[in-house]
């Protein structure tokens, strides 16, 4: 309907007073009373159901009198102070039902977004107490008519606000949604995910449930606010939440199945690439001449192969193995002190051997052991080498026709026997250390 001209809204004031002999008290009562509900007509709908209230009171007065005149002083005329006006006189007879009140107008009937004022919310009869749905119903009734109730041709009865200038017009009201606004506009937010969950096709529909940190704010504001949600509000963060529960379960049970079953297989997988290093590594034969050997001054470095160890000369010399009696931490294997000479020169590996190294060793039956160790890098110190897999390597060199056997004493040294053209290539582990060692004739 759209809005009604200043001259016929003066017709509705003025025209059913005088059909039933009543009169204004003033000529300019009318006229103040239809400027202004024009004025209130062009800024939102909904005058004239106020206007209604506004007139509807005059004659409850003016029959209380009995004087038929219709009395209202000018300067308090305002069509919103008339819901006002009803709820205050409703609050002051129901004085031990203002908390009931509170529910119903700002848990039920208000719905607040950020930054907006708060609109009506229409709520259904299963979400109002019998005792709330009581004073609902008297609201509703004359004189009082705040709410409106209805029941659709398909559909549970409800209740919502008859205006929502009531919202702003009742400061008992602004009150109570102030105190309560983080809430109501949470809730809001709430309600639209869980209406657009319902209208998405469910084959997707477990995408559109509360994930992340939208689920656990409603699982904070369920804790500690369930009695100001719907049931349907509160089914829905609760299966959000089963839900993924139900998700964390099944990505353990993965973890699980991975762990029992494909790591194993990673890691055979793991040892037959390793197994096959062979083929990457280059052992093409290039011992040194005795005449380049005996060319060797310390210092110097040499490979005898494309892939294997770098060595450095070390020229000979004596030190003194041991620790003396009065060293802190001693142990009484490192006794007695003894000097240690080591006559001629020889070459040791001038970096610790690397996982790459050993594994081309093991792939040409040169070490005997694999170690497995797939979390280090390529190029990182061989672990997981024990003794007995040096002491097998030494063995190993032993029956080569053109090694030179070699004695490994207990420091981990070794000492070339006489005899052979090239030296022995061994392993040696000393204090956590890995390293190839090559003797070298002199």
């Amino acid at each position: 309907m759209p809005p009604l001209r200043e001259a016929e809204l003066r017709q509705v004031v003025s025209c059913p007073a005088e059909l039933l002999s009543a009169r204004f008290e003033t000529a300019e009562l009318v006229d103040i009373i239809t400027s202004r509900t024009a004025e209130d007509s062009v800024k939102g709908v909904g005058a004239l159901p106020l206007l209604s209230y506004k007139l509807d009171d005059m004659w409850t007065h003016m029959v209380k009198r009995g004087d038929g005149v219709l009395r209202l002083p000018a300067q308090s005329f305002e069509l919103g102070g008339v819901l006002s006006d009803r709820a205050d006189a409703f609050l002051a007879d129901h004085p031990k039902s203002q908390d009931e009140l509170r529910r119903i107008f700002t848990l039920k009937l208000a719905t607040v977004r950020e930054g907006e004022e708060p609109t009506r919310r229409r709520a259904l009869r299963s979400e109002f107490s019998d005792e709330e749905w009581r004073l609902v119903s008297e609201l509703a009734d004359h004189p009082n008519r705040l709410l409106v109730t209805a029941t659709p041709e398909s559909g549970e009865t409800y209740a919502e606000v008859a205006h929502e200038a009531i919202f702003r017009r009742w400061h008992k009201l602004r009150d109570w949604i102030a105190a309560e606004r983080e809430f109501l506009a949470w809730r809001t937010g709430l309600e639209a995910a869980r209406r657009a969950w319902l209208a998405t096709p469910d084959r997707t529909k477990k995408q559109a449930l509360l994930m992340g940190l939208a689920l656990a704010q409603a699982q904070v504001w369920l804790g500690k606010r369930s009695d100001g949600m719907s049931k349907a509000d509160r089914d829905f963060i609760v299966l959000s939440r089963k839900t993924l529960r139900r998700q964390r379960l099944r990505g353990r049970a993965f973890i699980g199945f991975a762990t029992v079953f494909l790591l194993p297989l990673l890691s055979v997988l793991a040892w037959m690439v390793y197994h096959s290093a062979e083929m990457f590594w280059d052992i093409t034969n290039s011992v040194l001449t005795a005449q380049a050997e005996q060319a060797l001054k310390p210092g110097d470095t040499f490979k005898e192969c494309a892939s294997c160890s770098e060595m450095v000369v070390v020229p000979a010399g004596s030190f003194i193995m041991g620790s003396p009696e009065n060293e802190a931490g001693r142990r009484d294997h490192e006794g007695r002190q003894r000097k240690v000479t080591i006559r001629q020169p020889f070459a040791v590996g001038k970096f610790e051997i690397t996982l790459d190294e050993w594994h081309a060793c093991y792939g040409h039956a040169g070490c005997l052991r694999f170690p497995f160790d797939f979390f280090a890098r390529s190029r990182a110190p061989v672990r997981n080498v024990s003794w007995s897999d040096v002491k097998a390597v030494r063995d190993l060199a032993r029956q080569g026709d053109r090694q030179t056997v070699s004695t490994v004493d207990r420091g981990g040294m070794g000492v070339r026997s006489p005899g052979g053209p090239t030296g022995a290539l061994f392993i040696r582990r000393r204090r956590g250390e890995t390293r190839r060692v090559r003797l070298v004739p002199r």
